[in-house]
């Protein structure tokens, strides 16, 4: 073979394997952003999901101070009752309509959130009929609210590991 050939053959050799390499590159990119869009979709979907958390921890700790002050004989007034917690449902709710489009369970009819409403009701039942003994059963049989904030942690934590692990999905469906 001729120095020319040799030239020609290691040229076009050298561009076909420039070339895989390009493409090589390119899909790598390509794979490296979707996985950053990824990422940031799970990270908006966690995020999404502290909020959720964050606003049941507000409303459980509002219900739990006013059910420890029902049991010590000091009452809200009905009013004041009626819009502080409404306020904090209201933001709850709203957190839970944000995560609703991520996976197939829907928070608003889950069990923890009718637990929640149920001891909105309970409690603004005692508060009507101030009622401290109604105040200490309730305190008692929601191990002084631990088992609802246990319940808040179980449910949101899973619900994030659901979205690290890939079982929901991470954006508008």
């Amino acid at each position: 073979m001729d120095a020319a050939w040799i030239g020609v053959v290691g040229t076009v050799a050298g561009a076909v394997i420039a070339g895989g390499v390009g493409v090589a590159l390119q899909r790598r990119s390509a794979k490296s952003e979707a996985d950053r869009i990824e990422d940031a979709k799970r990270a908006e979907a966690v995020a999404l999901i502290g909020g959720v958390r964050a606003a049941a921890q507000e409303w459980l700790t509002y219900l739990m101070y006013v059910m420890w002050d029902a049991s010590s004989g000091q009452f809200a007034t009905l009013a004041e009752f009626d819009e502080r917690s409404t306020e904090l449902r209201q933001q709850v709710h709203q957190a839970m309509a944000g995560v609703g489009q991520l996976g197939p369970e829907d928070l608003f009819y889950s069990r923890f959130a009718a637990s929640m409403r149920s001891i909105e009701a309970e409690a603004r039942s005692i508060i009507a009929g101030r009622s401290r003994d109604q105040a200490r059963d309730v305190m008692v049989r929601t191990d002084s609210f631990g088992a609802l904030f246990s319940m808040r942690q179980a449910v949101t934590t899973r619900m994030i590991n659901d979205v690290l692990d890939g079982r929901w999905i991470t954006g508008p469906r």
